[in-house]
């Protein structure tokens, strides 16, 4: 399972990697296929600082639905455990900001019939000029990543709604819309500052 994850690919092979990114520029372009691209949009950068940090114990499918890990987008593994994620890319925006309307992300989640215990929001501020530019630590931080983070316990607390398959949110980095459902409890950080030591401290683990 460990060989099929992203990270493990990418530091494998690096051909077949750069493949993905344009793959993944490609459909962030194209309206029929954004979808796709921006599930890689969100689990290419977390991959890309879990590498760099050697954050070795969790694995990232490649597949956006059915692969290694059914209905998640991948899986932290414990010496005795195994804890399913969720990753949320978002579209870039041009600024972040509590009074701008770009700023603003809306997500999608499925609350029934999940198994995710710790969800990862991954928003940007641009594109990185080229699809190269994807695998490249410092290029993503000057692209404005942010990552937030909240567990699935803190999640389903939060919900305002009970009975729901699905529901929506528009979540901003820092912004005036932490006041909402799920805002509020997001922990909120630059991706390029997401290191072993804050990994540690903030995923709750068992």
């Amino acid at each position: 399972m460990q060989a099929n994850s992203l990270p493990k690919l990418m530091a494998s092979d690096p051909t077949y990697y750069a493949s993905i990114c344009t793959r993944m520029a490609d459909r962030l372009e194209n309206h029929r296929l954004k979808r796709d691209g921006l599930d890689f949009a969100g689990k290419v950068p977390l991959s890309v600082q879990l590498l760099a940090e050697g954050i070795s114990n969790v694995i990232v499918d490649l597949c956006q639905a059915g692969g290694l890990c059914g209905a998640s987008d991948g899986i932290i593994l414990g010496d005795r455990w195994a804890e399913f994620l969720e990753i949320k890319g978002a579209s870039r925006k041009k600024r972040y900001g509590a009074r701008s309307a770009r700023c603003h992300d809306q997500y999608s989640f499925h609350v029934r019939l999940t198994s995710w215990k710790h969800l990862f929001l991954v928003c940007r501020q641009q594109d990185p000029s080229t699809p190269a530019g994807w695998t490249c630590k410092d290029e993503l931080a000057r692209c404005g990543l942010v990552l937030g983070y909240v567990t699935r316990e803190r999640f389903e607390a939060a919900l305002p709604w009970r009975g729901q398959d699905t529901v929506r949110v528009t979540v901003t980095p820092w912004g005036e819309n932490a006041r909402n459902w799920l805002g509020k409890h997001v922990t909120w950080v630059r991706l390029a500052d997401v290191t072993r030591e804050w990994w540690d401290r903030h995923v709750v683990v068992p």
